[in-house]
């Protein structure tokens, strides 16, 4: 018989993950393997794929102007680390760009104000954070 197990979520509700803040975040390989190396004598020793998840971990500042990282730790099969969103410091080209409908003329794309450019949020971070890296390891 196949058991499947539900998680309780802990996103708090009403709650807008693109709102300024600071976020803790732990990042789970799949099936919980050892990829990003091994802790020798207390210390962890990154391998290839580790030394590819720390790079792109200190990217994400590079791909989104909003963020900046604090600390973080990577374990042989998972990341720990701190994300803080602060659009008020935001210099990205796409937040200067008007989607207002300028003499019936549609800036910023037919999408408008649901351009989903516009809405840079945690999950979309971390969706390119883990795109780029499983990208890059395989």
């Amino acid at each position: 018989m196949l058991k499947i197990y539900y998680r309780k979520s802990l996103r708090l509700k009403n709650w807008d993950y693109g709102w300024n803040g600071i976020y803790y975040v732990t990042i789970q390989t799949n099936c919980s393997f050892s990829i990003f190396g091994e802790i020798n004598n207390g210390k962890m020793i990154l391998s290839k794929f580790g030394k590819i998840a720390d790079r792109y971990w200190r990217d994400i500042p590079n791909r989104f102007s909003h963020v900046r990282l604090d600390e973080y730790v990577i374990m042989p099969d998972h990341i720990h680390g701190i994300v803080i969103i602060d659009k008020n410091k935001s210099s990205d080209a796409i937040n200067r760009v008007t989607t207002q409908n300028i003499n019936n003329c549609h800036i910023g794309g037919i999408t408008g104000n649901n351009n989903p450019m516009l809405y840079q949020n945690l999950s979309r971070i971390i969706r390119w954070y883990k795109g780029r890296v499983t990208f890059e390891i395989r």
